[in-house]
């Protein structure tokens, strides 16, 4: 993929929000586990349905739970690999802005070019893919707060800050889950306010590789063109 898949990250991000929430008014919905339990457990008189169904509330209250820190994880992969595409599509497309950003400062000499390397590629341009991955990596490193600056001096662009305080404690809970086996209880509000961040910094890395005339996979804008 050498270009930025903003519909599908728009998609994943949207959409498996959206799914969870629709499965968690479903499984608590005790109508619904009524009907269930009527249908699939004939022989039960009305005393031991109800039972059943307070029995499967818990149950998937606990399994909910465990989805909800899951989705966490999933909104923290997502960022990842959308900001590592972001930068991706700039060296692949602008390979003077990679030249160019890993020349100085703390990126310097970290994208360790190899004349041995560039001989055995099948091309230049095979080479500079392979550097490219390299580079988008390593602009990953560190959380938002460090690639967030990398994103504002490689785009030029006004990212806001704003979100920063969202984005860290999302990272942070992401870390306890994975590290620490922590298992929150993860409100729908919460959920939706990581989604709608992550939705805003979406966005912001289309208008700025838009921008900058790099190619956005976006058949929402093609089409608006079309027509």
């Amino acid at each position: 993929m050498t270009f930025f898949d903003y519909e599908l990250y728009f998609n994943q991000n949207l959409f498996s929000s959206f799914s969870y929430e629709r499965l968690r008014d479903l499984v608590t919905d005790d109508d619904a586990l009524r009907a269930h339990v009527k249908n699939v457990e004939l022989w039960l008189d009305d005393i031991e349905i109800e039972k059943r169904v307070a029995t499967l509330r818990t149950e998937y209250n606990g399994i909910l739970s465990v989805f909800g820190n899951q989705m966490i994880v999933f909104h923290c992969t997502m960022l990842d690999s959308m900001i590592e595409n972001f930068f991706f599509s700039i060296f692949v497309s602008k390979p003077e802005r990679m030249n160019s950003f890993f020349s100085k400062g703390e990126l310097k000499d970290r994208l360790g070019f190899s004349l041995n390397g560039f001989l055995e590629a099948e091309s230049k341009e095979a080479y500079i893919l392979y550097l490219a991955r390299k580079a988008a990596k390593i602009c990953t490193e560190g959380g938002p707060k460090k690639y967030f600056k990398k994103l504002r001096d490689i785009s030029r662009c006004g990212f806001s800050e704003m979100k920063m305080d969202t984005l860290d404690d999302l990272y942070i809970t992401r870390n306890n889950i994975v590290h620490d086996n922590a298992l929150y209880r993860i409100s729908i509000d919460s959920l939706n306010q990581y989604t709608n961040t992550v939705q805003e910094v979406l966005f912001e890395l289309h208008e700025a590789l838009t921008k900058m005339n790099i190619v956005v996979e976006d058949s929402l804008i093609s089409q608006d063109i079309e027509e």
